[in-house]
């Protein structure tokens, strides 16, 4: 039996096999691929593979066992990254117990998302410069250092330390899986692979908080990052094994220093520089003494290192981060910029949520865990029905409409709840929001891939990956900087003679142990507050996630309306 299968390829010889090369094209592209955009809408574009030259030429692609264990050994490293993505979450409120404050939050979360955000890109130019198996293998024990260092913290400032390698091993990871599974997949097949590891990645979403509560519960926080090690070696194993670099993927020649400078890494650095200089404004906000002052310098320092960024990517050229001639593509800029709005919708959920139920739900960490099955299980169920439905139909702009709509009333009854709230309210709105973000969030990737040609799907995936973890970034370290701001009001408001360094050093699980009973209500009124505050972001960012698909759609449809009017039974 061939384990293999034949299609056919434009390319520029039409006598061999085509060898294609993972770099991207920078000359004689399609005006799809790097002008403003074809007036075609993405909805009815089709993959733009092998549109170059209109000879035609073969390409093999993996199929039969080779493809289903190469799927199934990068579907695990997704359920690995995305574990210690949703992990987390449970472990926090034991954190701040035992290191002593609720402020080291943004710093829990956004250390991971840092370097994840400003070297992805970093890592898809090092996909196309070294060899795929081993620059895969590289994350992946990258990624393991940082769960050991994190595991083995005897501080808070140990534990960001290790969250930071874990995110810079994390980032090559999940860029990788994504390049290799759109590289080794038929196009026709591309958008259902994606949807198998959109279903991963929800699955282990809600494996990770259920399971981080029971080891939180049962050992101590340190377990969640151990129980890594494992999964990592598995998946190791398998990917020595079974994977191999397809032939007709090369990668660039050159020698090791001129591969080293085409990373751009330098771009790398401002890019975690104005990052971090935003995250530590957020959290200087959340303080309970306000320093206008240093707010303001990181805020401008934050501006001031992203300007430098983007003059960095005009002076690189081809060898910048963000490959200019993918992004100028109309389709791609409205993907990336719906992934940036919908990861503020979503990922900040998954952080303050459990704060909320343990804190003035007073539930165990598996308790907490429990109440977000419905969010992440209908993520992972709604991933999968969207990829379905986009491998048949290309209908990306209605499901980016349908995913922002229902985010938006999810993240809003969220905010609407209180101290009362039922869980049937919760249940409700948890699953609302899961339709919304589960339909769309990963489409910005599968449509990226859908607008290019194969040599520039590493771009295009990478773009879309580092705008739904940028947003991821600011918009974590936002809703903790509104969450504590809310939190200090609350108390300065009901409790004028308590200082909120008390309550916010005290952590989320210590409340009703530390306080009397007498101060207990105004103290989670206060609570009740701050999360509302947080609420606020997801709404805002769900809407406007909304409003590009309206802003985007509108000129297709509006020549859509004119061509129909025209026709004679129109009128």
């Amino acid at each position: 039996m061939s384990c293999t299968d034949t299609i056919e390829l434009q390319d520029v010889s039409p006598k061999r096999i085509a060898k294609i090369s993972v770099q991207p094209l920078h000359h004689q592209h399609g005006e799809a691929s790097n002008g403003e955009g074809s007036n075609q809408d993405l909805q009815d574009g089709q993959d733009q593979i092998g549109t170059n030259n209109p000879e035609q030429e073969t390409v093999v692609y993996p199929s039969g066992a080779k493809l289903i264990l190469t799927i199934i050994a990068l579907a695990l490293t997704i359920f690995l990254v995305a574990l210690d993505s949703s992990i987390i979450a449970q472990a926090i409120p034991s954190i701040t117990k035992q290191f002593g404050s609720v402020a080291s939050i943004t710093w829990y979360g956004t250390a991971y998302t840092l370097p994840n955000t400003s070297f992805g890109l970093v890592w898809g130019k090092a996909y196309k410069c070294f060899p795929l198996k081993r620059t895969y293998l590289l994350a992946i024990v990258i990624f393991e250092i940082g769960n050991i260092v994190t595991a083995s913290a005897d501080s808070s400032v140990v534990v960001v330390l290790g969250r930071i390698i874990s995110g810079l091993g994390g980032a090559g990871l999940m860029n990788g899986s994504f390049i290799i599974m759109a590289l080794t997949a038929r196009p026709e097949r591309r958008a259902m692979m994606m949807g198998i590891t959109g279903v991963t990645f929800g699955c282990s979403s809600v494996v990770g908080p259920l399971l981080g509560g029971v080891l939180v519960d049962a050992l101590n926080w340190r377990w969640c990052f151990w129980i890594n090690l494992p999964f990592g070696a598995v998946a190791a194993g398998i990917i020595v094994v079974f994977f191999s670099q397809p032939d007709y993927v090369t990668t660039e020649q050159g020698t090791l220093k001129e591969k080293l400078t085409r990373l751009d890494i330098n771009g790398g650095l401002l890019v975690v520089g104005s990052l971090t200089c935003f995250v530590f404004a957020m959290n200087l906000v959340g303080a309970a003494t306000w320093n206008g002052a240093k707010i303001a310098g990181a805020l401008i320092g934050s501006c001031v290192l992203a300007a430098l960024f983007i003059g960095n990517e005009k002076l690189m050229g081809s060898k910048a981060m963000l490959q200019m001639h993918v992004l100028r593509n109309r389709n791609i800029m409205r993907n990336c910029a719906f992934a940036f709005f919908l990861a503020g919708a979503f990922f900040p959920l998954i952080y303050i949520l459990p704060i909320q139920f343990q804190s003035i739900g007073q539930q165990s960490a598996a308790e907490s865990g429990i109440r977000l099955i419905p969010l992440l299980l209908g993520v992972s169920i709604f991933t999968l029905i969207s990829n379905g439905l986009v491998t048949y139909w290309k209908i990306y702009n209605a499901i980016f409409a349908f995913g922002a709509v229902f985010a938006t009333a999810g993240a809003f009854l969220m905010y609407t709840y209180g101290l009362k709230s039922t869980t049937a309210a919760w249940i409700g709105s948890e699953v609302l929001a899961s339709i919304g973000i589960g339909a769309a969030l990963q489409l910005p990737v599968t449509a990226n891939n859908a607008a290019v040609g194969i040599d520039d799907v590493p771009a295009a995936t990478a773009l879309a990956l580092f705008f739904e973890n940028v947003g991821t970034t600011l918009f974590v370290a936002a809703t903790d900087g509104a969450f504590t701001k809310g939190l200090v009001h609350g108390v300065k408001t009901r409790l004028p003679t308590t200082n909120p360094e008390t309550i916010i050093n005290a952590g989320v699980t210590q409340l009703r142990s530390t306080f009397p009973p007498d101060e207990l209500p105004a103290i989670l009124a206060a609570y009740v507050e701050g999360c509302r505050d947080s609420h606020l972001i997801p709404v805002a960012c769900a809407a406007l996630a909304g409003l590009i698909t309206i802003v985007s759609a509108a000129p297709v449809a509006s020549t859509k309306i004119r061509n129909w009017m025209s026709k004679p039974h129109a009128r």
